[in-house]
């Protein structure tokens, strides 16, 4: 039996539930005539991945059933740990792809896809098994034009692995998707550039969806400070807020937290995303592009409300850190940062910080200058939370061992308002 035919074989064996499982299935009508969708919707493979849905949520046995499959277990893996592919598969947007490619007695196999307007997620395996390896990828459309996009790349155990195509133009996808990835083992030297595999795509309109704007355009003030709350775009992977500053600010916004609640009062609060947040094009200072949750599927999604919870900022004035590396002190350290040791690591030197109130940004920017002004990059940032609450972050500064550098703060001030600022978006 082919992959395609067992597939057809798993989903008919789907719609016929198991005895003990029945309740789940007239769980699954009862919702279905709630929704805006009518009954006939359920006869749809939409209606099936629903089920299947229910039952792994409301079986244990049966998610474990499924996970011995091969062509489920990556569908039960996603339908446990994120909500935004929860939501995908249960609405229909996977795409089996089922191709492979042998290079170098390496195979990749895409399995599938799940492609929105604003990234695609790739699920792919390859014959070296469990075994994480380095992967990077080129895209283009049918017609080899090239598609503006980064990449983010989840580290796994299990057998399945996945990359995430972040797209950077707006729009509809191309029809055909052309992907080059280039393979190699994590001791393998970038510049070596490992093995390429050549795949070309064909994305079923049907099983991708066009982007949801809610226009806002308020203002609100934050810590002494302006923004202007944009919009936001739902796409079935994730939604996007999009924020803005005034010009009479004097501070960078660096970092946000928040969640968003619907009319019911429901919270929705999972960044679920390999990318949380982005900066502006162009050099600009400042963080004002945050990554979500999906909440495309959403019936009012025009009706939620922003609540923020944390701000991160970073003077506009703001002046460099310098760092004594004999003595291992530090000058202008941001608000609740502590330099702990400066300590040599073969032709490197190690700082060690402790950082209270902000477990999510690091202390410092990781381009640093020498005492020459050259610039230079960091090669290692690791991070370790306390039991006091507070954050160890280690960088490390490659070919370094002279007495002093000069760092740059990524961050001079943490607001964590008493009650979350709300911002209601319709």
């Amino acid at each position: 039996m082919n992959r395609m035919e067992e597939y057809r074989t798993l989903m008919d064996a789907l719609s016929r539930p198991p005895r003990e499982l029945e309740g789940c299935a007239d769980r699954a009508v009862r919702r279905a005539r709630r929704g805006r969708r009518p009954w006939q919707a359920l006869a749809s493979a939409a209606a099936v991945w629903a089920l299947f849905v229910i039952m792994v949520n409301a079986s244990p046995a049966f998610a474990v059933t499924c996970a011995r499959v091969p062509f489920l277990k990556e569908l039960t893996a996603a339908v446990a740990f994120s909500p935004s592919l929860r939501a995908a598969v249960e609405h229909d947007f996977v795409q089996y792809v089922g191709q492979s490619r042998t290079g170098n007695g390496l195979t990749v196999t895409l399995e599938y896809v799940i492609a929105d307007e604003s990234q695609i997620i790739v699920f792919y395996r390859t014959s070296r098994g469990r075994e994480n390896l380095s992967v990077s990828c080129d895209a283009s459309d049918g017609e080899g034009r090239d598609l503006r996009a980064s990449l983010s790349q989840s580290s796994t155990e299990e057998e399945l692995k996945r990359f995430t195509l972040h797209l950077w133009e707006e729009g509809p996808l191309p029809e055909t998707l052309n992907l080059e990835l280039h393979v190699r083992a994590l001791e393998e030297a970038p510049q070596e550039g490992g093995t390429s595999f050549a795949f070309s795509l064909r994305l079923d309109p049907g099983k991708t969806a066009s982007m949801k704007t809610v226009p806002v355009s308020r203002w609100i003030e934050l810590d002494g400070q302006r923004l202007l709350v944009d919009r936001l775009e739902l796409t079935p992977t994730r939604t996007a807020l999009y924020l803005d500053d005034h010009p009479d600010n004097s501070r960078w916004l660096e970092g946000l937290r928040f969640y968003f609640t619907d009319s019911a009062g429901r919270r929705y609060d999972a960044l679920d995303s390999t990318l949380s947040a982005v900066g502006r094009e162009g050099g600009e200072t400042g963080t004002y592009t945050y990554f979500y949750q999906s909440l495309y599927f959403l019936e009012n999604p025009e009706r939620l409300t922003l609540h923020i919870t944390q701000s991160v900022w970073l003077d506009k004035d703001a002046p460099p850190i310098l760092v004594d590396l004999t003595q291992g002190t530090a000058e202008n350290l941001p608000e609740g940062v502590e330099l702990l040791k400066a300590e040599r690591e073969g032709t490197g030197t190690a700082l060690w910080f402790a950082v209270k109130g902000s477990s999510a940004y690091g202390a410092v920017s990781n381009a640093y200058l020498d005492p020459e002004g050259n610039q230079a990059f960091v090669s290692e940032f690791s991070y370790g939370e306390q039991e006091d609450g507070s954050v160890r972050q280690r960088l490390l500064l490659p070919d370094c061992t002279q007495g002093s550098v000069t760092l740059f703060p990524a961050y001079t001030a943490v607001f964590v308002p008493e009650i979350p600022v709300a911002v209601e978006l319709g």
